[in-house]
């Protein structure tokens, strides 16, 4: 499918790269495909806005404070940089689409996954690379839309400047086809719960690429990006 139009806003469409043994091969979203699978959730609980839920963790992580850097990027593009900074690493690359000569404003390379939820015959599988996350690996286990939903609300992360996009303080990955019988009940027994495929992670180190400014802004979740 061709996407729309970019939002210069920053609601750019998007295609997910993402390479690792987790994740088997590299996997296409569009970015209309989350809010597609908001529409099969309560409406009261929605699965991908943390600060709308309800946190039931016994202990939460302590804050996550993002460190960044502006930096020019006349001579750069997402794909230059995801070459020169990811390189064989697992990383994603969250680019803008190009129609009728206009651009989404925003790009997003990021790698350094600090956590990673999958989804394991229909449970959250919780594996944490930063110590300071080990509070999420209690969610291990759980129904995996409940999971990621209690996760979601355990994260707090600190940017560095107001007026970021949300995107760079989110868990990002896709949701493979069968995991639409996680979120529809009428369509489980033809899409099993328990064959559906999901991941999604935390990075520790990101850029994001402005294209309406031509520049760069790198992030990283330690003292100096």
């Amino acid at each position: 499918r061709r996407p729309g139009t970019g939002d210069p806003q920053g609601r750019s469409h998007a295609v997910v790269v993402a390479h690792d043994d987790f994740l088997g091969r590299a996997v296409r979203l569009w970015s209309w495909l989350i809010p597609m699978a908001g529409r099969f959730l309560p409406r009261s609980r929605p699965l991908f806005f943390p600060s709308t839920l309800e946190n039931t963790m016994p202990h939460n992580p302590p804050p996550l404070r993002q460190r960044g850097a502006w930096l020019p990027a006349d001579t750069q593009t997402p794909i230059s940089l995801y070459l020169h900074m990811v390189q064989r690493k697992p990383g994603i690359l969250l680019e803008s689409s190009e129609v009728d000569g206009r651009l989404g404003r925003y790009s997003l390379i990021a790698w350094d996954f600090r956590l990673v939820l999958t989804c394991a015959q229909g449970r959250l599988a919780v594996r944490v690379n930063d110590p300071l996350l080990g509070p999420l690996r209690e969610l291990h286990g759980l129904p995996f839309v409940e999971g990621v939903r209690a996760a979601q609300a355990a994260i707090a992360i600190l940017p560095p400047e107001a007026g970021l996009p949300a995107m760079t303080r989110s868990l990002i990955g896709y949701f493979g086809y069968t995991a639409a019988g996680l979120l529809e009940p009428a369509v489980a027994d033809i899409l099993p719960p328990q064959q559906a495929q999901a991941c999604l992670v935390l990075p520790g180190r990101q850029i994001l690429f402005d294209h309406l400014r031509h520049r760069c802004l790198t992030l990283a979740l330690e003292e100096d990006p």
